[in-house]
């Protein structure tokens, strides 16, 4: 492929963008967390610590994100991911504010 060639100059600048941001998680990762940390805290407070095991479970999933975006392996022994299960509303309780 030559410099010349559609995509070689995106693909360039993609990489480019990727470590810039690779970069600012590493630079501000303690910073990022505690932000995280801070969010988790608000929404248990709003739902009134009725769903704190899933928050604490969002929360390790963005922190593992945290970890891809810098470039860190994680354990590749885990099983995938299941998509969540939300339990159906009834009268006695009534569903909690969207989140996000």
């Amino acid at each position: 492929m030559t410099a010349h060639e559609p995509g070689r100059h995106h693909m360039g600048k993609l990489d480019e963008l990727k470590n810039k941001a690779k970069d600012m998680v590493s630079e501000n990762r303690d910073r990022i967390e505690d932000g995280l940390d801070k969010a988790g805290d608000m929404i248990n407070q709003r739902t009134g610590g009725k769903h704190g095991d899933k928050i604490d479970q969002g929360l390790e999933k963005a922190k593992q994100g945290l970890d891809r975006a810098e470039g860190k392996a994680g354990d590749e022994s885990a099983p995938a991911p299941q998509a969540p299960q939300t339990p159906e509303a009834t009268p006695e309780q009534p569903p909690g504010p969207p989140i996000g």
